[in-house]
């Protein structure tokens, strides 16, 4: 039996400037491939536009394991100190930029506010000089790489969680993780983000590099606890309900048994 290619794009593939050279490659390896499997109808099209079959063209969540994502304690149970994380890559794309000065701002008018970075990157050396030069390394903290375990550990320290990615394909793995986790998450609107988080219902979206914007939905969600607590439920909801890994991988098995017997 002939082998068949299934891709499965991710977002940072295709929606990344792509040059001449990867352009001639894409349409080569989607042209020839059996089928694509991704995750938004947006990497769909672009797949489709390399020349992908649009009849063997799949969308399926990647999914997060909502047994082992799941929180051990409430946001804001610790009445003395609140926890704002992110843990995207610390590059460009990622604009973590934003993030830091969100934190520069809320930490003149909060006291007991601290912020997490976790993650590597080739902007981390620039980014910590920058924390450092404003004297804020007392209440911003990098943790660097974690593992898996430690990422868990990561979700259960924090109260809030943000994304100002500038960019995602999908719904990113790493927002889908803090939400099955009740954290309450604000991420930037764009790419899929506002398909699976309604604005004020079960997260906060804010526009890319608004550190304003995000800045004042923190600020309203520290003075109003009790709603946030509701929505971080809410999260939680629709994670469980529509990105459950063992949902989607069942998806994934009926995909594979109809594309080979094709």
């Amino acid at each position: 039996r002939k082998n068949k290619i299934i891709l499965t794009p991710w977002g940072s593939d295709l929606l990344i400037e792509v040059n001449f050279l990867k352009k001639l490659w894409f349409k080569f390896i989607f042209t020839k491939s059996k089928s694509v499997i991704c995750d938004s109808h947006r990497l769909l099209n672009l797949a489709i536009k390399f020349g992908a079959n649009k009849n063997n063209t799949y969308i399926c969540n990647f999914g997060t394991d909502t047994d082992l994502y799941n929180k051990t304690r409430s946001i804001f149970s610790d009445s003395n100190k609140v926890v704002i994380g992110s843990n995207r890559r610390l590059e460009e794309i990622y604009d973590i930029d934003t993030f830091i000065k969100s934190a520069e701002y809320l930490i003149k008018e909060f006291k007991n506010i601290s912020f997490l970075i976790a993650g590597n990157g080739t902007l981390k050396e620039n980014l910590v000089k920058k924390v450092n030069e404003k004297n804020l390394q007392g209440s911003i903290n990098f943790l660097g790489a974690l593992n898996r375990e430690e990422m868990i550990r990561f979700y259960n320290s924090i109260d809030i969680y943000v994304s100002t990615s500038l960019s995602d394909g999908g719904l990113s793995s790493s927002v889908a993780e803090a939400m099955s986790f009740e954290r309450l998450v604000i991420v930037t609107r764009n790419s899929d983000n506002n398909k699976w988080i309604k604005d004020g219902e079960n997260g906060f979206l804010f526009k890319n590099k608004d550190y304003l914007g995000l800045s004042k939905i923190i600020k309203y969600n520290l003075i109003n606890k009790n709603n946030a607590h509701i929505i971080s439920k809410k999260a939680r909801e629709v994670i469980y309900q529509n990105y459950s890994y063992k949902k989607e991988m069942q998806k994934v098995n009926t995909f594979y048994e109809k594309i080979y017997k094709y």
